[in-house]
């Protein structure tokens, strides 16, 4: 059963108020694509659940580390042979690989794997994201779900409303126009009872592919004593998409070319200035990170073993913005 509701609600308010953002492509990544995200604590994120017209959300989180959300074709994987219908895959840098249908309209998941090994299959695919979607929006999914790990199987039945909208600081950083949504994910075996349970929270706005605050809790309750929910919060890192998707977008004017075994780079280098390196692959998958002192306009350095192919180097000065390199490796 999948219902699509849309609800166009007028607001009138005698203060200042903000515009109903329409998103148009969130989840809608590209083969390519990279989202480099910050782990944070969960203080804070009490004043994430306000909901309503013209919200103002002001959250102050403690970074705890840094990781990659890549978006690669579905050749790109190392479990490129499960689920058919296929055409993106989301890895995440736990190493579980979310196989993904993108169409014009309509993102889904088709099924999860860890490794080469399957641990949740959706049939038919469960609908995660819709396009255009704004204040008040919402839809439902219900689909059977197998977990070959467990021998478990039943239904999940899932939510989404855009609950909320407004401005949003984060770490002093303001966002306008910015739309809140709510996803609930609850699995049930055959005899009805509960085998798991997920909410996200996710705060978007127009120009960001990826949320730019996302906050996931995670609940077990299969057997009779299960553990407590478990929180996940993310921050876009740089409130930016980063990795290859910028990089096809910011290049600089350095040359790099490989010999024997080595990096160079050549050009609008500062003699002496302190940068930091890191190499990509076209998929997005960081191959290689240094710190270099520029000498005479040069940064030079060995590199792994790589196939031929497009590869890309964020370049940053320190103090200054990062730039990008492409180049192709033979």
């Amino acid at each position: 059963m999948k219902l699509f509701i849309s609800t166009v609600l007028l607001v009138l308010c005698m203060s200042q108020a903000f515009a109903q953002p329409t998103l148009t492509k969130h989840l809608k990544f590209d083969i390519g694509d990279s989202v480099t995200i910050y782990g944070c604590d969960t203080n804070g994120i009490y004043a994430a659940i306000t909901t309503g017209a013209n919200v103002t959300w002001n959250i102050n989180l403690t970074y705890n580390d840094s990781g990659t959300y890549t978006y690669i074709d579905k050749s790109g994987s190392t479990v490129s042979g499960l689920f058919p219908g296929t055409n993106i895959v989301e890895k995440w840098p736990s190493g579980t690989h979310w196989f993904c249908q993108k169409t014009a309209t309509e993102f889904r998941y088709i099924g999860r794997a860890s490794g080469t090994n399957p641990t949740a299959i959706l049939a038919p695919y469960r609908k995660v994201a819709v396009w255009p979607f704004t204040y008040n929006d919402s839809y439902t999914d219900t689909v059977p779900v197998s977990y070959p790990q467990t021998g478990n199987s039943g239904t999940t039945y899932y939510t989404h409303v855009a609950d909320a909208y407004g401005t949003l600081t984060v770490n002093g950083k303001t966002y306008t126009n910015v739309l809140r949504t709510k996803s609930n994910n609850d699995a049930f075996n055959t005899l009805n009872s509960p085998i798991e349970s997920i909410e996200y929270i996710r705060f978007w706005d127009a120009t960001h592919k990826a949320p730019i605050l996302s906050i996931r809790r995670y609940e077990l309750k299969l057997g009779s004593n299960p553990p407590p929910p478990s929180y996940e919060v993310y921050l876009l890192k740089e409130e930016k998409t980063t990795g290859v998707y910028e990089a096809k977008e910011r290049l600089v004017n350095i040359n790099a070319h490989t010999l024997n075994g080595r990096l160079y780079l050549n050009g609008e280098l500062n003699a002496g200035k302190e940068y930091q390196l890191h190499l990509y692959n076209y998929a997005g998958q960081r191959i290689k990170s240094q710190t270099f002192t520029a000498t005479s306009g040069q940064i030079t350095t060995a590199i792994p073993d790589m196939s031929s192919g497009v590869y890309f180097i964020q370049l940053q000065e320190r103090g200054e913005a990062p730039g990008y390199i492409k180049f192709f490796h033979h």
